[in-house]
């Protein structure tokens, strides 16, 4: 299995996991969010995904929320590899409301939607008043650990 598919089949397995999580425990996940931009974050432990404790190199799963204007945090990573999956209520989360990806001129997000972001890739995510985004990152190597940072805003 190449790095693209073991990425997309983390994605699903952790989709796979939420969904089988009690709404319950879905919210004390979102209750433990920090902020890192404006963004609220949640990392997922290895245990999550079979996939993710079974690759030998480094990978990151994170819980992302967007409920305000970050049109400003347009970013690119270095070398890192993002591959994002906009969540919902299947996920016993609210489905995106008045959300974008901020790539490819803007496109809307809605549950299901799926991005893959490569090194060097501008892109960042946004909502308009009232809006809220809920979205899985699965990175590689992971953007933040182990000393550095590999957010670069433009």
């Amino acid at each position: 299995m190449n790095q693209d598919e073991l990425v997309k089949r983390i994605t699903e397995e952790i989709r796979g996991a939420l969904r089988m999580m009690p709404p319950e425990t879905v919210h004390e996940i979102i209750l433990q969010m920090v902020n890192y931009h404006g963004f609220g974050k949640y990392r997922f432990s290895k245990e999550i995904s079979g996939a993710m404790s079974r690759y030998q190199g480094d990978v990151q799963a994170e819980l992302i929320r967007v409920n305000g204007d970050l049109s400003h945090e347009v970013h690119y990573h270095e070398k890192s590899r993002a591959y994002v999956a906009c969540l919902g209520v299947e996920e016993s989360l609210p489905n995106p409301i008045r959300a974008t990806a901020l790539i490819y001129d803007g496109v809307y997000c809605h549950s299901g939607s799926v991005f893959d972001i490569p090194p060097g890739m501008v892109h960042g995510f946004t909502v308009k008043r009232g809006g809220i985004l809920y979205f899985l990152s699965v990175q590689t190597p992971p953007i933040v650990g182990g000393g550095h940072d590999d957010y670069h805003r433009i």
